[in-house]
């Protein structure tokens, strides 16, 4: 089992998950099981497993240990993760929430939108939104955190790999109220695929 201090402090963070070890033969089943079920999984993940040196799979227990995921840095919208600001998922629906802004908006082009919203990136969101339906929520794919991330998001447990999307929609229906939260699985891939 790896011993770095991201790990571990994530571990510590992520109250409310269980955490199995996974064979990379066991991951692979579970990414074929998800395209199976007609889940996006970006193929990026099949590299990422590959490069592995420890995979855990992860059921995300509680709405708490999900909301306090860490969304990845997002050009298309630097708004939306300010640098040296949290980027949980919780505080990037939050930053939606309080601009007013609907999914929808965020795909067409909003007129008050900053001139670094990139509505392509957006285009998916209205559709997951709309359709969302928390039993075929999907696989997500998660990394650990580095120092500089740990910091500027002391709440985040594990950095979202694979899933960005839907993490985000999720993250937002469940602060308006929108969707009840129930288990999320994952794999937890180690260390951060480049």
């Amino acid at each position: 089992m790896p011993c770095t201090p991201n790990f571990w402090q994530a571990l510590k963070l992520a109250k409310g998950s269980a955490l199995t070890h996974v064979s990379r033969i066991k991951a692979w089943a579970v990414i074929e099981e998800a395209r199976d079920r007609l889940e996006h999984v970006d193929d990026a993940l099949d590299y990422a497993v590959r490069q592995a040196k420890d995979i855990f799979s992860v059921q995300l227990k509680t709405s708490e240990s999900f909301l306090h995921l860490l969304w990845p840095p997002c050009p298309e919208a630097i708004w939306l993760t300010p640098e040296g600001q949290s980027r949980t998922v919780k505080d990037v629906a939050g930053r939606i929430l309080n601009s007013g802004h609907s999914f929808e908006q965020l795909a067409e082009g909003h007129r008050k939108l900053p001139d670094d919203h990139d509505t392509e990136f957006f285009a998916k969101f209205p559709y997951l939104d709309e359709n969302f339906d928390m039993q075929k929520f999907g696989l997500l794919a998660l990394a650990a955190l580095g120092d500089e991330e740990q910091s500027e998001s002391p709440r985040a447990n594990f950095y979202v790999y694979d899933g960005v999307r839907r993490s985000l929609v999720l993250a937002k229906r469940l602060l308006t109220g929108q969707s009840r939260y129930e288990p999320v699985n994952a794999l937890l891939i180690i260390p951060r695929p480049l």
